[in-house]
């Protein structure tokens, strides 16, 4: 992945491994080994350590993605695809959102960064993206 540019994929990969070999305490795993079971049990695993919808979903993702990959490669048979059992849209975050009140806005707008000056232009960007409403500012 990285060779191709997509270092926080290739990341996300990484921590995947990791935590899967924390959990299954072995560097060698099967594809036959990975069912709904063992991934309901990494789900429950991940949640223990502090785990939250996103962060579960991102490895699961991770996971399906290499199913996918090895069932398209001709590695792994479709027979022993754990998602038809195990749906990661059920991990759907329920974000909270929550708004700055004015008053905090206008805390950012006029703090002083003379003690920070590599913060202006990002104080700036906020503070443009505010006033524009959240407008991209892609060129």
């Amino acid at each position: 992945m990285t060779y191709a540019g997509r270092v926080g994929n290739a990341k996300s990969y990484k921590d995947t491994k990791t935590s899967v070999q924390i959990f299954h305490k072995s560097k060698k795993l099967s594809f036959r080994e990975v069912n709904s079971t063992f991934l309901s049990k990494y789900d429950a695993f991940l949640r223990s350590r502090g785990g939250t919808d996103g962060g579960v979903g991102v490895k699961m993702r991770a996971i399906r993605a290499l199913f996918n990959k090895a069932i398209k490669r001709g590695i792994v048979k479709e027979s022993l695809y754990p998602f038809k059992k195990y749906k990661i849209s059920g991990l759907r975050g329920k974000g909270f959102k929550r708004a700055l009140d004015f008053e905090e806005i206008m805390r950012i707008v006029n703090v002083d960064l003379n003690k920070h000056p590599h913060l202006v232009d990002t104080r700036n960007y906020f503070v443009f993206s505010f006033y524009t409403r959240g407008m991209n500012f892609a060129t």
